[in-house]
């Protein structure tokens, strides 16, 4: 069976194509997502889409040992500089105006993975937690419906990127979520309705 032609551009399939919908979006600071290495190959992931919407975003793979180390060098020199994105019962609440309390940090991490995978990264790689974390309390409802998530709160990992620079710099994200809508849309119109998780309270990655 031959291979369906994908996009040159977003490696999608053609019929898929996500181009139509990118806006590149430059980030202050740093942004660095930590990546389980099978999420990669992912389907439906949307590390990709934050790397065809950002250009200076940096994405290491858990089976980059040397950008790991690398990484983890540079939190120890720097760590009130840094940020991790995860929630915990130490993470500080990023939207909730009480807190944080100080100027925020300017380069962050997130994960991507499935919870249970992320909890791995962390177990792994506990240096990690050696930095200030934030989370968020009440983020808005996700919009990606293709993807089975474990709470109400969850969000993909395209949109936890947004909400963050939305509180922390002001900055209008909307461009970044108009892109996984048209994932999602293009996700539908492909996909057999037997195989979308069904849409319920629980969205997100």
């Amino acid at each position: 069976m031959a291979e369906r032609r994908r996009c040159h551009r977003c490696d999608y399939p053609t019929g898929m194509c996500v181009c139509a919908a990118i806006e590149p979006i430059f980030i202050p600071g740093r942004c660095v997502i930590v990546q389980e290495a099978k999420e990669r190959h992912h389907a439906k992931n949307t590390v990709r889409l934050l790397q065809l919407a950002l250009p200076n975003l940096d994405v290491i793979l858990s089976t980059d040992h040397g950008a790991l180390s690398i990484l983890q060098a540079q939190l120890a020199a720097e760590r009130t500089a840094w940020g991790l994105v995860y929630p915990s019962a130490n993470s500080q609440i990023l939207d909730n105006p009480a807190t944080p309390a100080g100027p925020l940090p300017m380069q962050w991490i997130l994960l991507d993975g499935t919870w249970k995978k992320t909890k791995r990264l962390l177990f792994e790689h506990p240096w990690l937690t050696h930095i200030p974390t934030f989370s968020f309390a009440n983020p808005p409802p996700s919009q990606y419906f293709i993807r089975k998530v474990p709470s109400s709160k969850a969000l993909s990992t395209l949109e936890s990127v947004a909400y963050l620079y939305q509180l922390t710099q002001g900055l209008s994200m909307n461009a970044l979520l108009q892109l996984q809508h048209r994932l999602v849309e293009q996700w539908q119109q492909h996909q057999p309705v037997a195989h979308q998780p069904p849409r319920q309270t629980e969205q997100g990655k």
